[in-house]
C-alpha cells in the first residue's frame, strides 16, 4: 500500500471515530503535538521505527510515555497504528486528518510569505482582514522570505495573491519589455 492511500484510509478512520467537531479539534491538536514530538527528538522515531524492539515494548511505551495526555481512544488508534507498522506514516496521516477536519469545519488553510516577522497586531489585523475577505475562518503558516523585499504573498488553496514589493517590480520589468510598451515609446514625438 502506497503512503497517500494508509494516510487517506488512517485520516478516515479516526475522523470517522470522532464523536463531535470539539472532538475532532481537540484530536487533531493531539495528534499534532504527537507528530511536533516526533520531528523535535529523531531518538523517539527511531524507536518507535525499530524492527529489533518488541511490540509489546513499544506498545508500554507509548501508553506510559503519552498515553495519560490522550483520549482512550486517540491512545488506542495510535496503537493499531503501531501494530499495524504504520505509526511511521503518521505525520502524513495527521495532514490528512488536518484536510478533513478543517473541510469539515469550514477552514480554509493558506500561508502568508512576508520579508520579515509580523509583530502580532500587523499579523493578527491582516489575518482578521483576510479572513473577512473570505468569509470564513483561515489558519495561516507564517514564512519568511527576505527575497519578497517588503508587502507580503498570500497562498489560499491555488490561489496566489502577490503584495510583495519583488511581485510588483517584476510586473513593472514585464510591462516595460512587453512589444506594446515598445511600441508606444518608439512613436513617441520628440
Amino acid at each position: 500500500m502506497k503512503t497517500h492511500e494508509i494516510a487517506l484510509r488512517y485520516s478516515k478512520a479516526i475522523f470517522n471515530l470522532s464523536a463531535n467537531k470539539q472532538q475532532l479539534n481537540s484530536w487533531l491538536y493531539d495528534l499534532e503535538a504527537v507528530v511536533d514530538l516526533l520531528k523535535r527528538h529523531p531518538k523517539i522515531k527511531q524507536y518507535f521505527d525499530a524492527p529489533q524492539i518488541g511490540l509489546e515494548t513499544k506498545l508500554e511505551v507509548l501508553k506510559k510515555g503519552i498515553g495519560a495526555a490522550l483520549d482512550s481512544q486517540l491512545l488506542n488508534y495510535l496503537q493499531i497504528l503501531l501494530q499495524r507498522k504504520w505509526f511511521i506514516y503518521l505525520p502524513e496521516i495527521v495532514a490528512e486528518y488536518r484536510r478533513k477536519v478543517f473541510k469539515e469545519l469550514g477552514i480554509l488553510e493558506g500561508q502568508l510569505i512576508t520579508a520579515e516577522i509580523l509583530k502580532p497586531p500587523i499579523r493578527d489585523n491582516l489575518h482578521a482582514a483576510l479572513e473577512k475577505l473570505y468569509q470564513g475562518k483561515l489558519d495561516f503558516k507564517d514564512e519568511v522570505d527576505p527575497k519578497i523585499i517588503g508587502g507580503c504573498i498570500v497562498i489560499i488553496g491555488n490561489r496566489r495573491i502577490d503584495f510583495s514589493i519583488r511581485g510588483k517590480l517584476e510586473q513593472l520589468k514585464l510591462a516595460l519589455e512587453s512589444p506594446k510598451t515598445m511600441i508606444q515609446a518608439h512613436d513617441r514625438p520628440n
